[in-house]
């Protein structure tokens, strides 16, 4: 079996960049920096990603195991409070034919994991991570990275990266092709919404070095916290700027809602890319991604219950990793 790229950076890349008459330009502007300062607010999310991959030199039981990473689905909703360090995500996501049901809870430095995946509930603290080694059964996938043992990749993308990543791809779309398509009106969780729609395009010229200057901010973030992987990680990125170089865009289309306070109560992502068959795309073909974020509530009180956290119902990174392997059929 071929080596396929790491599809979970891709997937992390691409689905976690872009969540009145007047000049469209100044209109879009003006929303998306309000729209960033929000201190609070209640955001549903989803996204599919399909994958189609060259297959022709492959037994039927590789066809099938590729089959599992052919889609991607994602859909929740996250609540945050800034200003009380709190939030809450409720993730359900599907890949490689496993559905998984998660509670991700922030507060002051602190994240509490629920899932039916984990006997009890996962307390993380802030440095946690930083020595954290992923148990034996943990692979990747067909081997391109062993994640066991002393080579366990830190795959958790830093705050701060994420930032870079925020902050790049909301420059760009600004000196996109921005056009006020008109008025309509917008269902949301918090009821009708009179919006504007704004559609802005990309041409592939400017996109392409987008995809290669976010590459290079996740290199940088996953080196600097993997040492001892930069050789291995230096090879996965490596690759996917090869597969960036030949892609060709089929299409790229950003939509956003926004509302008489000047807030994008809605904004959609569109984008495909297709790969020639060669190496440097390794088995990937076409990459097509859908997201749609919708916001309510902006700078309303947010209220999260937390768990009751006792020794009883809960364990610690460290605890979990001295098991030695996580539960069955979490990876």
């Amino acid at each position: 079996m071929k080596r396929v790229p790491v599809l979970l950076l891709v997937v992390v890349l691409l689905t976690g960049i872009l969540t009145g008459c007047g000049n469209p330009v100044e209109s879009f502007n003006k929303a998306s920096e309000k729209t960033e300062r929000v201190n609070s607010a209640k955001v549903k999310f989803s996204s599919n990603v399909n994958i189609e991959f060259y297959e022709d030199s492959f037994t039927a039981e590789e066809k099938k195991e590729l089959g599992k990473y052919k889609k991607v689905t994602v859909q929740g909703e996250y609540y945050f409070d800034k200003s009380k360090k709190e939030n809450l995500n409720k993730i359900n996501f599907n890949l490689a034919g496993k559905g998984v049901d998660l509670k991700i809870y922030g507060r002051k430095g602190e994240t509490y994991i629920v899932t039916p995946l984990l006997p009890k509930i996962l307390v993380i603290k802030e440095d946690d991570l930083k020595s954290f080694k992923m148990p034996g059964n943990v692979k990747m996938p067909f081997g391109f990275l062993d994640a066991s043992g002393t080579k366990n990749p830190d795959v958790f993308i830093s705050k701060e990266a994420v930032g870079k990543l925020s902050k790049y791809w909301i420059n760009l779309l600004k000196k996109g092709n921005i056009a006020r398509l008109g008025n309509i009106i917008l269902s949301t969780p918090d009821g009708d919404v009179k919006a504007r729609k704004f559609n802005i395009s990309l041409k592939e010229e400017h996109l392409k070095p987008a995809l290669k200057e976010s590459l290079d901010i996740l290199r940088e973030d996953m080196i600097s916290k993997n040492p001892k992987n930069a050789k291995d990680l230096e090879k996965v990125f490596a690759q996917l700027e090869k597969m960036m170089d030949s892609a060709k865009i089929e299409k790229f289309l950003y939509e956003a809602y926004i509302d008489r306070d000047d807030y994008i109560v809605e904004d959609t992502v569109n984008l495909k890319i297709s790969f020639p068959e060669d190496k440097s795309s390794g088995l990937v073909k076409s990459f097509e991604l859908e997201t749609t974020s919708t916001m309510w509530d902006m700078e309303k009180p947010v209220t999260i219950d937390f768990p009751a956290i006792n020794k009883q119902n809960s364990m610690t990174l460290d605890e979990l990793q001295k098991r030695g392997e996580f539960p069955e059929g979490v990876f």
